[in-house]
């Protein structure tokens, strides 16, 4: 079931049509009851048609669109590339050369490549020729063999890999089937050549252009991927001749931070200048050329015997018809130049190593000479011992000297009681206060900043009081408006409530559950298949609770207004999804590299999260600016955070989903707040 609101451009639906799929071309919105979508059949051949609610549960997004963040590895991109090209040639039974595969050496790099990512096995045995040892799992069934020596060009006795080759052609489409959505999420290439400019996308369009007989009749007739770069001011203009790009240095990568998250790059305005520019330039012409093979083929026809050619009158002769060009791949493309001009990144000050059991004082501000002390309250020579009992952190007035390279800084910490910290927390405690430095904040010494519940053993951590951006003025419309959310300081924890503390909750209370069985050699999985009550009952019995939606948000992305929660660019190496070994329910924590800014792991992918709130679709435009704790009642319970099994725009922090409390999946758990 796909709602109506995720249906956007570029997306492929099943449900609309009787049969097959349709590629969406466009959606406009009657109010809020219908949606008018533009699309194309899988001939191509476009339609239209009017969707209202009741289509919902027929719908399946097949190939979703992905948020354009940039962030795709530039070389699989290009890949992908390559094989949406091999793919119009074999839709129009050409085996001339693919965009991006023209020369041997550059067929041999997209096969080997492509059979690698598949998770084939290659070996070179000499320099031209290589040796498939090992089928990709995704062609197991196909008639090819399992050894075949094969080469780019055509010589010798080995198997000539041309880009009209079915084996050829099938690696193109599996990695297409895996790997298509690369194309629209972007990616970023450095420029040489280029010197001036802060940058300009590189748009991917395939124009089609069919052919029609008297009988009424289509087909496809020629197809071609056209590249247009559009600039920051709006100027479109197609690509003419070779161009040469690559990948980022890591370097690079932190100078070209500012330029890829420029605004200009996020909206429409550009995709619809590149449409433009290949409706007014790059497809008359195409059409022109399709013309001239047109008039060629007609011209030995009449060579032949018994054939017609141009003798047949006009309203007999085939037409041609062009499609209206969709895209298909942006790249974000950089010159060498503007990466020069960026300012270099910021660094983060390291963590201070001024710890007493875990209690850091918040930064001194110099006033005078590094060797002036901050306060006379202590002697210049006095230090503090590098030996301290437990109790040291609980005395109050505590006088710390600040250990630094440069000489030692006197501050003075009155006024507060310090809270011991627990032995077996001291690393924990340490990893937080280094975290909410890192953020700019201040470090408070009167509460505890990490907690082990005594009864279920899991971890939380203090999340600090104050406001933070909460939706996504660019998201569902149940995201919408983006708003300010003031919320007071409570405790989350690290991780999803896992099979081996629901076991303890069940054994301790004798509650039956409807659907969760303890897994067998998964204790550490996060427990699924409860229901919202089900949760509830759990966190009341540990004696803690749900976290509210907007506390669940803030813990997630903090108060940078991140879409993910290590940041602004989806990253399948720090979130429990396809394709990273755990293709189910993983262990929590076990993404590390995937912590939001106050350390809360699992906050995107593994499981569904059930939160406190009741959903209302247009909560956001009513919600208090304080403490939103959701609608009075409602049908459906908010989920946040999104499951293994889903596509990267649903691990967004501002993703809002819901459910009845009553259901239960295999997909979703959730865990606690206090």
């Amino acid at each position: 079931m796909a709602r109506l609101e995720d249906l956007r451009r570029g997306a492929r639906v099943r449900g609309v049509l009787p049969e097959g799929a349709v590629a969406v071309v466009d959606c406009k919105w009657h109010g809020p009851a219908g949606l008018e979508l533009l699309y194309q059949d899988e001939t191509g051949r476009p339609g239209k048609a009017l969707l209202y609610r009741d289509a919902e549960p027929s719908l399946e997004i097949l190939v979703p669109v992905v948020e354009r963040d940039f962030g795709a590895h530039a070389e699989l991109f290009q890949r992908v590339l390559q094989a949406y090209g091999l793919r119009l040639l074999a839709a129009e039974g050409s085996t001339d050369q693919a965009p991006g595969v023209s020369g041997e050496e550059e067929r041999a790099t997209f096969f080997s490549a492509a059979i690698e990512h598949l998770g084939g096995q290659l070996r070179v045995s000499e320099p031209g020729y290589c040796e498939l040892t090992r089928l990709p799992p995704a062609l197991d069934g196909h008639p090819f063999p399992a050894i075949l020596t094969f080469s780019a060009a055509n010589a010798g006795p080995a198997e000539w890999l041309h880009p009209g080759h079915p084996l050829m052609q099938e690696v193109a489409e599996q990695v297409l089937e895996r790997y298509r959505q690369v194309l629209s999420q972007g990616a970023v290439w450095g420029e040489d050549q280029g010197q001036g400019g802060e940058g300009r996308l590189l748009f991917y369009l395939e124009q089609a252009i069919e052919i029609c007989d008297r009988q009424g009749g289509r087909r496809a007739f020629s197809k071609r991927l056209q590249a247009i770069e559009v600039d920051a001011s709006g100027q479109a203009r197609p690509v003419e001749g070779s161009r040469r790009y690559r990948s980022l240095q890591e370097v690079e990568e932190a100078l070209a931070q500012p330029l890829r998250s420029a605004l200009w790059l996020q909206g429409q305005e550009a995709e619809e200048k590149a449409l433009e520019c290949a409706v007014a330039h790059t497809l008359p012409a195409h059409l022109d050329q399709a013309r001239q093979d047109l008039q060629a083929a007609q011209g030995g026809l009449e060579q032949q015997p018994g054939g017609q050619g141009n003798d047949r009158p006009a309203s007999a002769r085939p037409l041609l018809l062009p499609l209206p060009p969709v895209v298909v791949g942006v790249a974000l493309i950089i010159p060498t130049g503007a990466l020069s001009r960026a300012p270099a990144p910021v660094p983060i000050p390291a963590p201070d190593a001024g710890l007493w059991q875990g209690v850091v004082f918040p930064p001194v501000a110099a006033q005078g000479p590094p060797s002036a002390p901050v306060s006379g309250l202590a002697p210049e020579a006095e230090t503090v011992p590098e030996e301290t009992g437990p109790f040291f952190s609980t005395i109050p007035g505590l006088v710390e000297e600040r250990r630094a390279s440069a000489p030692a800084a006197w501050q003075v910490v009155a006024g507060e009681r310090m809270v011991p910290v627990p032995p077996d927390l001291q690393g924990e405690w340490e990893a937080h206060v280094a975290r909410l430095r890192a953020l700019g904040l201040e470090v408070p010494g009167h509460l505890p900043l990490v907690l082990r519940n005594p009864v279920d053993g899991g971890l939380a951590v203090w999340v600090p009081p104050g406001k933070f951006s909460m939706g996504a003025g660019a998201g569902n419309r149940d995201e919408r408006p983006a708003h300010l959310v003031d919320l007071e300081g409570f405790y989350l924890d690290v991780c999803p409530v896992t099979n081996a503390q629901y076991a303890a909750f069940v054994a301790a209370t004798g509650y039956q559950p409807r659907q969760w069985k303890p897994a067998q050699g998964g204790r550490e999985l996060a427990a699924v298949n409860l229901s919202w009550e089900e949760a509830r009952l759990y966190a009341e019995w540990a004696g803690k609770r749900l976290p509210t939606e907007a506390e669940w948000e803030k813990a997630a992305r903090g108060t940078e207004g991140r879409i993910y929660p290590w940041g602004s660019t989806f990253d399948p190496r720090r979130a429990s999804v396809l394709g990273n070994d755990y293709n189910r329910v993983s262990p929590v924590g076990h993404f590390t590299a995937g912590a939001s800014p106050y350390g809360a792991l699992d906050m995107a992918g593994n499981v569904w999260e059930w939160v406190a709130d009741w959903y209302g679709a247009d909560y956001y435009g009513r919600s208090p600016a304080h403490h939103p704790r959701g609608p009075e009642r409602g049908e459906h319970r908010v989920l946040r955070g999104g499951a293994w099994i889903c596509h990267p725009r649903y691990l967004r922090c501002s993703q809002r989903e819901h459910q009845h409390p009553s259901h239960c999946s295999r997909f979703v758990g959730f865990r606690c707040a206090q």
